[in-house]
C-alpha cells in the first residue's frame, strides 16, 4: 500500500510502505459489477502479510469479477494481464486474469478463505 514515501507521514512504516496502526480489522476484496477492474494478487497478500505483522484480522471478501487466471477454468474466456502497478502488461505472462463472475471467482486466497474477526466478533 503506497505511502508519502519518504518516512515522514502518520502513516509511514519507515520504508515508504503504509503501515496498519490503529487499525482493528482489514477487510479487502475485488471489485464486482460491469465496470469492474482486475485485482493484482498481490495487493491482498501484501494488506494480509501487514496484518499479520501487525496482529491486525483480515477478512478477504471475494475476488470480484475477475480471478487470477492460474484459479479459473482455461475455457478461452476474455483474459487480462495486470502488472503489479495495476495497469495492463500484455508482456506479464505471470499475472493474467480471466473474468469470470463473482461467485463462480470466489474468495480463496493462496489456496483458503480469510475470515479473521475482531475479538468478540462471529
Amino acid at each position: 500500500m503506497p505511502c508519502c514515501g519518504m518516512g515522514g507521514c502518520e502513516f509511514c512504516d519507515g520504508t515508504g510502505q503504509a503501515a496498519v496502526r490503529g487499525v482493528g480489522w482489514v477487510i479487502a476484496g475485488g471489485e464486482s459489477g460491469p465496470k469492474a477492474r482486475p485485482s493484482h494478487p498481490d495487493w491482498f497478500r501484501s494488506l494480509k502479510e501487514q496484518c499479520q505483522a501487525a496482529g491486525v484480522p483480515y477478512f478477504f471478501k471475494q475476488w470480484g469479477e475477475w480471478v487470477p487466471y492460474t484459479h479459473a477454468d482455461q475455457d478461452g474466456r476474455k483474459k487480462v494481464s495486470m502488472g503489479a502497478d495495476g495497469l495492463a502488461d500484455p508482456m506479464d505472462d505471470a499475472h493474467w486474469h480471466v473474468r469470470v463472475g463473482k461467485k463462480a471467482a470466489g474468495r480463496l486466497l493462496d489456496g483458503r478463505t480469510w475470515d479473521e474477526f475482531p475479538e468478540g466478533q462471529p
